[in-house]
């Protein structure tokens, strides 16, 4: 895994340069005979690099009303390879933690002692987050 401090950098630099990248974000649902039998979640992201190759990012999560599972896949593409290929759900709590004190230290929220907070989500990201 990823140690935190550099997962949250990273977060944060995506955050500050988000301009710098092209996404699409779509989730593609699919129907057997008129019933829902499943979705494909994706994201693509493209971080130009000039006149180098850009850096293609992929992440994708299929999901079937059978099995009821939705692996999460990331691909990572530069120069007509793929550098990097990983099952990404053991991250997912961890990025999702790391988001909510990045957006308050964003607001200028030092210290949360004698401040009272609420966090939505499940247990493992609350645990995350603290």
């Amino acid at each position: 895994m990823l140690p935190m401090n550099e997962l949250a950098d990273a977060i944060k630099d995506v955050f500050v340069h988000a301009d710098d990248y092209q996404m699409d974000k779509y989730v593609r649902p699919f129907n057997q005979n008129g019933d829902f039998l499943g979705d494909c979640f994706n994201i693509i992201a493209v971080e130009p690099h000039g006149q180098k190759p850009p850096t293609f990012y992929h992440t994708f999560s299929p999901y079937d009303v059978i099995s009821g599972k939705a692996p999460d896949q990331a691909l990572v593409f530069e120069d007509g390879e793929l550098l990097l290929n990983l099952p990404f759900a053991a991250y997912i709590r961890q990025r999702t933690g790391v988001m909510a004190p990045l957006i308050l230290r964003e607001l200028g929220v030092k210290s949360l002692v004698d401040k009272k907070g609420l966090l939505i989500g499940s247990g493992g990201t609350a645990q995350s987050a603290w």
